[in-house]
């Protein structure tokens, strides 16, 4: 950012916010890498990074499913931005989640395919849905480290989800969680597959779709009735309880950390209409005809499930960056390069690839 009065009047901002803080974690910060505020936000982690070393930043990377100018130079240019960016924020952030609702980024290339639920009926070319819905993920799958009373925290996140240098971390949503009205909780969670499989829930990060078990993950679920809790064998089992009982009978990661809300998500006006008419007003899921909801009645909030993961295959989606920029030949990218307002060249490029290929490693298994 430089000495700049955008830079001044930022920190200015920063440290006065974080000075009415009472107990300051960390910050998260959220944006867009496939264009200029990349290298925007990477200027500002970098800030971050250096005034507050011993804070966590989470930085969340959103990339749309839908793109209307798909000419060479653009598509070029979105790659090489997306892959420096990556580097950078992956680099000085403490854990690093790029979401999509498209299976394979911002590569029009590629056979693009847009996340699918059972249970969500989303238009993939309108903002206005896809935003939606990553908007929901991300409210729930940030609930660990946002209560009040949490037990956990940014830097538990951290450390538990990043560890080897494992800085790309991978989410999963179910919108709604398929829980039938009046079902017993445990019940119901018997009846599940685990978090990553049988198409329960979405994965929200390109690449990264597949049934291996995750090294690591924070699960979070909000929005069952404690009244539903009970099982007849055993009694009354908490709702946080019969949570843990279904994550570690269902394993969908070698390392669980589990958190459940009572309140449930709020999917009501302004959120678009994309639940399919199984879902009712409160969420649950009806499989009846007789008791579908009919159109003119929006759902209102729901149960959800989200998973924030650390997976191997997210090598995948890494390597693809890098393959990415390859493609758009940074060497011979000149207007980029010029358009660029730090230092990058096409030298900074061959850094940057070397830097990425050595994250995609540290997914490695062997």
């Amino acid at each position: 950012m430089g000495d700049t009065q955008f830079a001044r009047e930022f920190q200015d901002q920063v440290r006065y916010f974080a000075e009415a803080c009472d107990r300051l974690q960390g910050c998260q910060l959220l944006t867009d890498v496939h264009n200029g505020f990349g290298g925007l936000s990477s200027e500002i982690v970098n800030h971050l990074h250096d005034e507050y070393e011993k804070k966590a930043i989470f930085t969340i990377a959103t990339i749309p499913s839908y793109f209307s100018d798909n000419a060479d130079q653009k598509v070029n240019f979105r790659s090489m931005s997306a892959a420096f960016s990556v580097q950078h924020l992956s680099e000085h952030s403490s854990m690093f989640l790029p979401l999509s609702t498209s299976t394979a980024g911002w590569w029009p290339r590629m056979d693009v395919k847009a996340a699918r639920s059972e249970y969500v009926d989303y238009k993939d070319n309108l903002h206005y849905h896809t935003s939606a819905i990553l908007a929901a993920t991300l409210d729930t799958i940030s609930l660990p480290y946002r209560l009040k009373k949490a037990d956990s925290s940014m830097h538990l996140i951290a450390d538990l989800l990043t560890p080897l240098g494992r800085k790309v971390t991978s989410a999963y949503t179910a919108l709604p969680f398929p829980f039938k009205a009046g079902q017993k909780l445990v019940d119901g969670l018997a009846s599940l597959p685990a978090v990553h499989q049988g198409g329960m829930a979405m994965s929200l990060t390109p690449f990264t779709d597949d049934e291996e078990l995750a090294y690591a993950q924070s699960v979070t679920l909000r929005g069952i009735p404690p009244a539903l809790a009970k099982q007849t064998d055993l009694g009354d089992l908490a709702p946080d309880d019969a949570f843990r009982t279904y994550l570690a009978n269902t394993p969908s990661a070698m390392i669980n950390s589990s958190c459940y809300v009572r309140e449930a998500s709020v999917v009501a006006a302004p959120f678009p209409n994309v639940f399919r008419p199984s879902v009712t007003m409160r969420g649950f899921v009806e499989t009846e005809e007789a008791f579908l909801r009919p159109p003119t009645c929006p759902v209102q909030t729901m149960p959800t499930l989200t998973a924030l993961q650390s997976r191997n295959s997210t090598n995948r989606l890494i390597e693809q960056i890098v393959r990415s920029a390859e493609d758009a030949q940074p060497c011979r990218q000149p207007a980029f390069f010029a358009s660029s307002s730090s230092s990058l060249s096409t030298d900074s490029w061959t850094e940057a690839k070397e830097s990425l290929l050595q994250l995609a490693d540290n997914y490695s298994n062997e």
